[in-house]
């Protein structure tokens, strides 16, 4: 018997051997035709010496990646059961007697196939896996970078990562900034997995299949979003294609706005108008899944920063009109529980600790990692509600921090809050900077003064001039969004502001501020494994 079909027989029944309990959670009608297709796709058509990282998401989820490919669009995936894998590559080496493993050509491209995409109850579940991860790892990420970036925050943490980005002194290999970038990528990667597996099988059901290729385009569109305005020009990947994905070179952005917005426009189409459960069938009063609204909501905020004023406002009203949601008015502190009135689209992140931001934010000690600069506390104006609800107090020995206070609860297993991702408050402000740039100015101080009358703080005078108008609606973001997702950072950059604020700030944080900062650098590992990538402008 050839020396390679030796040693992949004996691998695979190793790893029968060993992965046993977790193969028996297939069902048994399963099994046979989950270890052929691993079998088929990983140990026949992979070099030994390109195996680099496996892991296991809590779906059950395989994610294989070869050799540099790190940035997660070239994740190979295989759903039905879970295998402990970090032992393979050991393996390979100490059975190297032979001078290859196989000779194959490249992994396939896509793994979508009968065995994931079989029935819509596999289909959701891979579409789920990319909610799952995402919320698990990566939702707070923007909201706590993105604020050390801008004006928003003090540093509490010792962490030379978190340093850098205080600082603004970013460096290409801060980890923070590699997972900035790859790991939306890998969710990309899977939402192009789910959008070619329901697209190409017989067997999903036209709903389920409409309702999920609906959801991985809003995540497509929605990472895409971020990935822009973290780092400019960025690869534009909307297949499972090894070939194309693995040498993707950088897009302009209008290029990746245009993809954003055909895949937000498709989604709009194809989403339900109500909110379902986990099957994707049934009503649910979670808002864990988004639906029009949300298309429609994010439609309204990618043509304001593509400055299309009349879409934007178009888009916003569309949900304001929609009566289905309304402002938290009697209670602040409510914002931000599960299903409030005023959530959009949100994420359910753990059952430890509800959310990430109450963990890493809220502070009983001296805080994990920020408090609130001094900047943004004087920035509220007197008796405004939010600062009352939305910002919490520390003592601690002759030390008094203030910190984030959106989010309640730090620990507790009895889940009362989810992350908020698109809330209605930002469509009033949205649609207020719509109407300012069409002059319709009368119409946008209405708009401001929701906000501000719900803050319990004087409206705006009618008089205001488009200049003056605009000011506000800087200032009201700064207050009402003040620690989400990287607001006040984003919109500063839009608006040609970022300069002009982070040239003192960024002094004031013990840094200093180049123009080309308002883009992240480019992770080193993606450099070195890419050669049709470049650097960001001001890094080496």
């Amino acid at each position: 018997m050839p020396c390679n079909t030796i040693k992949k027989s004996f691998i695979i029944k190793l790893l029968l051997f060993l992965c046993k309990p977790s193969i028996s959670k297939c069902k048994k009608d399963q099994r046979k035709e989950c270890i052929k297709e691993y079998q088929r796709t990983h140990l026949s058509n992979t070099l030994a010496s390109e195996v680099k990282q496996c892991s296991i998401d809590r779906e059950g989820v395989i994610v294989f990646q070869r050799g540099y490919l790190g940035r997660g669009r070239d994740s190979y995936m295989l759903s039905n059961f879970y295998l402990g894998f970090s032992f393979l590559i050991i393996l390979l080496y100490s059975l190297s007697s032979c001078k290859k493993f196989v000779t194959i050509d490249p992994p396939p491209t896509q793994l979508v196939n009968s065995t994931v995409y079989g029935n819509d109850a596999s289909a959701i579940s891979a579409m789920s896996s990319v909610y799952t991860r995402f919320a698990v790892s990566d939702s707070y990420l923007y909201s706590m970078y993105l604020g050390y970036s801008s004006d928003e925050f003090n540093n509490t943490s010792s962490n030379a990562n978190d340093i850098q980005f205080y600082t603004n002194g970013l460096q290409s290999s801060n980890t923070v900034v590699g997972l900035l970038w790859s790991d939306p990528y890998k969710y990309i990667y899977q939402a192009n997995a789910v959008l070619e597996g329901v697209g190409n099988s017989a067997t999903v059901s036209t709903k389920v299949r409409n309702q999920l290729t609906g959801e991985a385009k809003f995540i497509r569109a929605f990472l895409y979003f971020y990935l822009v305005n973290c780092y400019g020009d960025v690869p534009l990947v909307t297949s499972t294609d090894y070939n194309v994905n693995a040498l993707a070179s950088k897009q302009v952005q209008s290029s990746i706005y245009q993809q954003i917005l055909a895949d937000l426009k498709d989604a709009e189409m194809l989403l339900s108008a109500t909110y379902i459960a986990g099957d994707v069938v049934s009503p649910s009063s979670e808002k864990l899944r988004p639906t029009k609204a949300a298309a429609r909501a994010l439609l309204a905020r990618v043509y304001l920063y593509m400055s299309d004023m009349p879409n934007a406002e178009a888009y916003a009203t569309a949900v304001i009109s929609s009566n289905i949601y309304s402002l938290v008015t009697a209670d602040l502190t409510k914002v931000f529980a599960k299903n409030s009135s005023e959530a959009i689209w949100q994420i359910s992140t753990s059952s430890t600790f509800n959310t990430y931001e109450g963990f890493y934010f809220v502070a009983t000690t001296t805080p994990k990692n920020v408090s609130l600069s001094t900047s943004l506390l004087g920035a509220f104006e007197a008796l405004d509600k939010r600062r009352t609800n939305w910002v919490g107090t520390v003592t601690v020995g002759t030390n008094t921090y203030l910190f984030p206070y959106k989010y309640r609860v730090q620990n507790s297993t009895t889940v009362s809050e989810y992350t908020m991702i698109l809330r209605y408050a930002e469509l009033f402000l949205i649609r207020a900077e719509a109407y300012a740039g069409q002059n319709k100015l009368t119409q946008a101080i209405a708009d401001i003064n929701v906000i501000r009358s719900r803050a319990g703080i004087t409206p705006l005078a009618s008089t205001l001039n488009q200049a003056q108008v605009l000011a506000a609606i800087e200032q009201e973001r700064r207050i009402e969004l003040f620690s989400e997702w990287g607001d006040r950072w984003v919109n500063l950059k839009r608006t040609g502001r970022l300069d002009a604020i982070m040239a003192p700030a960024a002094i004031q944080k013990g840094g200093s501020w180049n123009s080309n900062y308002k883009n992240f650098p480019i992770p080193i590992s993606e450099l070195n494994a890419d050669p049709n990538l470049k650097q960001n402008d001001g890094y080496n």
